[in-house]
């Protein structure tokens, strides 16, 4: 999978796929879904809506995980005092519920 999807995956207008700055790792296909989701969430203002494209306790669960895998990425906004901007934390407090909701 690509390590970072959502700002590097462009569609042409015939459809096809173009993904730029290509950097490659393993992880279960649901995995980069999951971090998608949660990218369309907490950077693009998407709703809710977008999780039920995860249903289910497994997909549930990588909806947790790409949530703590972006919370441990944007860890480095925090700075050396420890402060964290309004709107990363309103971001991922609606993420989270957003998440919660999917399990549920």
């Amino acid at each position: 999978m690509h390590g970072d999807l959502t700002g590097n995956t462009f569609f042409t207008e015939e459809g096809e796929t173009m993904i730029l700055d290509f950097s490659p790792f393993w992880r279960p296909v649901e995995f980069a879904e999951a971090v998608v989701l949660v990218d369309a969430v907490l950077d693009h203002r998407e709703e809710e809506g977008v999780f039920k494209l995860m249903q289910g306790v497994e997909r549930g669960q990588m909806l947790v995980r790409a949530l703590l895998f972006r919370v441990v990425a944007w860890s480095g906004y925090v700075g050396l005092e420890g402060r964290v901007e309004e709107g990363y934390i309103a971001a991922f407090d609606k993420a989270t519920l957003l998440v919660q909701l999917a399990m549920t």
